[in-house]
């Protein structure tokens, strides 16, 4: 029970990163995108669902000559139309072999790109991606899968004409 809360907009998170929301109802009514907008209403009894059904994708990087890409900055970009796609955001560092895996991932539409040489930070600006938006893969994942995909690594000094 939580009292004396402000008459505010919130959004609900769910800790710890190993699970997420399937649905969040405020008494009988879902919360969308787990805004909850006490601004109107008095309150009342939230009932938040989780799942520990992650999506799991992993793959390798190659370099222009096909070779392993070491190294290689790889980030899932979640659908940015969602208030917490910076929550959802990760990346990984290629191993010798220029494999990487994302073991737990909440289920939705991502973009995935693999940096070589990118500024740290930089792949979570949208401008920094912008130049270089139609060299990510789209891909959907869904809970409890398990993807493979193989990526090209991109030139992060070289914006594509």
């Amino acid at each position: 029970v939580v009292k004396n809360v402000l008459p505010d907009l919130y959004r609900v998170k769910v800790l710890p990163a190993t699970v997420y929301a399937t649905s969040i109802k405020l008494e009988n009514e879902e919360v969308p995108e787990g805004q909850l907008d006490l601004r109107r209403h008095g309150g009342g009894a939230l009932t938040v669902t989780v799942s520990g059904d992650m999506g799991r994708v992993e793959g390798t990087v190659t370099d222009d000559d096909g070779k392993p890409a070491p190294t290689i900055n790889v980030t899932m970009i979640p659908d940015q139309d969602k208030p917490d796609w910076h929550d959802r955001f990760q990346n990984r560092i290629t191993d010798a072999q220029g494999k990487f895996t994302f073991p737990a991932l909440v289920p939705g539409h991502y973009t995935v790109f693999a940096w070589k040489d990118a500024q740290r930070g930089a792949p979570q600006d949208p401008e920094f991606r912008k130049p270089f938006e139609k060299l990510g893969i789209s891909m959907k994942v869904e809970a409890g899968s398990r993807q493979t995909i193989d990526l090209k690594q991109i030139d992060a000094k070289k914006p594509p004409q």
